[in-house]
């Protein structure tokens, strides 16, 4: 009687450790080497992905939601080989919780804007002035003005980043109060008795 052939089935490259951010797209592959057909299934913290099933894996438009421990296994019918398993870290874009907000303050009084953002750090802060002016030195998430004056009137935002990408705050106006100024005093005026006289 003829001997059943022999054979042998190996993963000779397999998916590995991988960190994206939320909205983007992963494709973990594999290939394996036997002359025979083969099965392929994907597993997702140890529970089958429903239509897994070739030599690639897509996460599409990720979410925090898509992380997790992944693994896969290749059958012949007969041998079955695991690949090791792999982990998906889906890292947080930035989103801004709070904005900041309209400001109106009186000539020489010091004024502050503040921004609240999550994301996964380290989470960068740039204060703008007038939509495309960078404030120099104004990397926190928090902007104060001292002494404001009626230069610094205007709007004032903030683009907050991370690996991820940028996102810019909705802009906040700083309006600044000035105190009255006389451009022109009442002059002297000297008149007959009886007269009518006005001062302006």
């Amino acid at each position: 009687a003829p001997t059943p052939e022999q054979h042998s089935l190996s993963l000779t490259s397999q998916p590995s450790n991988t960190v994206i951010y939320e909205g983007q797209s992963q494709t973990f592959s594999l290939a394996y080497s036997n002359s025979h057909p083969v099965s392929v299934s994907w597993y997702r913290n140890g529970s089958p992905i429903s239509g897994a099933s070739g030599t690639s894996y897509t996460v599409a438009n990720a979410t925090t939601g898509s992380a997790g421990t992944y693994s896969c296994a290749v059958t012949d019918g007969t041998l079955t080989v695991n690949c090791a398993s792999f982990s998906l870290t889906v890292n947080q874009i930035v989103r801004i919780t709070q904005q900041p907000t309209n400001q109106m303050v009186n000539e020489g009084v010091n004024v502050s804007f503040s921004v609240a953002a999550t994301g996964t750090g380290p989470v960068s802060y740039q204060w703008y002035f007038n939509t495309n002016t960078l404030l120099s030195g104004q990397t926190t998430s928090n902007l104060t003005i001292i002494s404001a004056q009626a230069t610094d009137a205007g709007t004032y935002s903030v683009r907050v980043s991370n690996s991820g990408g940028p996102v810019t705050s909705a802009p906040a106006t700083l309006t600044v109060l000035l105190p009255p100024n006389i451009t022109t005093q009442p002059q002297s005026q000297s008149i007959q008795e009886s007269n009518s006289v006005n001062f302006s």
